[in-house]
């Protein structure tokens, strides 16, 4: 089962490579790069994104991403909000007042917040822990008045 799983992982990586180089990003792709290095080196990316993501998905707690979607993100900025926390970009307009930015319209996520639900040994769901905060970037939609 095992040597299967890896089978078919390393085919969908190679399909996925593939069927990426093929497409319109070529036309924004450095031409001078020999194209089996730039194979070569997208496979190492996505390989190693996938083996990521199934060491993530095989364990027993649940991971759940936070995106604008979800009731307990809103599409408000709160800096007390536990899975929320502001851009970099934001850092001028708040030196003053950490709260400057509190009721604000989120824009953009950036970075979605990631909530792991469960203990190790897959019981408990309803333990929740924030691993990730969303990464929000805030202001206003032009021609929305809020």
């Amino acid at each position: 089962m095992r040597d299967g799983t890896a089978r078919a992982r390393q085919l969908a990586i190679q399909a996925l490579c593939t069927r990426y180089l093929e497409s319109g990003i070529c036309a924004l792709l450095n031409n001078s790069i020999d194209t089996s290095d730039r194979h070569a080196g997208l496979m190492k990316i996505i390989t190693r994104a996938a083996n990521l993501s199934f060491s993530l998905w095989t364990q027993k707690i649940y991971l759940q991403p936070k995106t604008l979607d979800d009731d307990d993100v809103g599409d408000m900025f709160f800096h007390l909000n536990p899975l929320m926390q502001r851009h970099q970009f934001h850092s001028e307009q708040l030196e003053d007042n950490e709260a400057a930015l509190d009721g604000k319209p989120i824009l953009v996520i950036v970075h979605p917040a990631l909530v792991q639900h469960g203990d190790e040994y897959g019981k408990d769901f309803g333990v929740r822990t924030v691993l990730k905060k969303a990464v929000c970037w805030m202001g206003h939609v032009p021609g929305v008045t809020v």
